[in-house]
């Protein structure tokens, strides 16, 4: 059986990296519930365990220098956030990862745009669309350890 919070991190990782990259360079916010969804606070003020793991995820990249930010907002976001240089060169890098239908969709194009459909970035967003909980986990691995390898 799965473990369902290790398939959120995944998603989490790769929702914040393709925010973070799709405003490259500036500087951004990266609110929580933009990432996990929306957030009830119990009784006491709490957020949500679902809401809490977003959050740390967030540390968590920013910990294993993913992506930088200044100041946490509470638990509710990361002010003026950005990828770090190795985060944002592993995303643009050729990936290391195919799947049959980018072969397929690949043969089509001239080779300076298919070059460019087969980056990290473009294949992590695919695997956001897909929705396939594989995929993500795959393409995250891919990037985690190249981002690793860069430091």
């Amino acid at each position: 059986m799965p473990d369902i919070h290790i398939e959120e991190f995944y998603h989490d990782v790769a929702c914040i990296l393709t925010s973070l990259y799709a405003t490259f360079p500036r500087l951004s916010t990266v609110y929580v519930e933009d990432i996990a969804g929306p957030d009830t606070v119990d009784e006491y003020g709490l957020h949500s365990e679902r809401h809490l793991s977003c959050f740390s995820t967030l540390l968590w990249l920013k910990k294993h220098q993913l992506i930088h930010f200044e100041d946490c907002i509470r638990q509710e976001a990361v002010d003026q956030a950005t990828l770090t240089q190795s985060s944002f060169l592993v995303l643009n890098t050729r990936a290391g990862i195919m799947t049959d239908q980018n072969h397929q969709a690949l043969t089509k194009l001239p080779a300076y745009l298919a070059e460019a459909q087969i980056s990290n970035i473009n294949i992590l967003r695919q695997a956001l669309k897909s929705a396939s909980a594989i995929k993500k986990q795959e393409i995250v691995i891919h990037i985690l350890e190249r981002c690793h390898t860069h430091h």
